[in-house]
């Protein structure tokens, strides 16, 4: 399996923990936590979504996702070619 493939496979598993926790603190079982549990478990979700972002980039940079280009305005992108290396989206 190539790095490409692992990054992809750690990407998949984070977000599907992400999605668990997250899940997880709307039920009445997080509510009866202590409030301190409740705090930490939303600060690691905070630093497993920062973790995701990264990996999407390193991914998106590997071509392993499409870049779009720069947002423009919602759902428009300027589109990239990969070809310039100039945009400032995915570095290509």
């Amino acid at each position: 399996m190539s790095h490409i493939e692992r990054m992809e496979v750690e990407h998949a598993e984070l977000k599907q923990k992400i999605d668990g926790l997250t899940a997880f603190t709307t039920t009445q079982v997080f509510l009866d936590l202590p409030s301190i549990d409740q705090q930490l478990m939303e600060e690691q979700c905070k630093h497993m979504v920062g973790y995701l972002d990264i990996l999407y980039r390193r991914l998106k940079r590997a071509g392993a996702f499409p870049c779009n280009g720069i947002e423009l305005s919602v759902g428009v992108y300027s589109g990239c070619n990969g070809l310039h290396g100039d945009c400032p989206t995915c570095g290509h």
